[in-house]
């Protein structure tokens, strides 16, 4: 039980991580990211890139680290 609960999590947090590398794309961070940041500190495009492809890298892991939970 407490196995399934845990590949549930898993799945949850990779499939809601590949959401936000799908659908955040430079228009979501013009207005979300770059709109509030420009109050504090100067916003680089580089921003959008790398954060979605943190978020695809890290859902990839997780779904294959999956086969691997005991």
């Amino acid at each position: 039980m407490l196995r399934r609960l845990a590949q549930g999590a898993v799945v949850l947090a990779a499939l809601a991580l590949a959401a936000f590398a799908w659908r955040c794309d430079g228009p979501w961070f013009d207005e979300h990211v770059f709109l509030p940041q420009q109050f504090f500190i100067r916003a680089s495009r580089e921003i959008v890139f790398w954060s979605r492809a943190i978020a695809a890298a890290t859902a990839a892991l997780l779904l294959l680290l999956l086969a691997l939970l005991p």
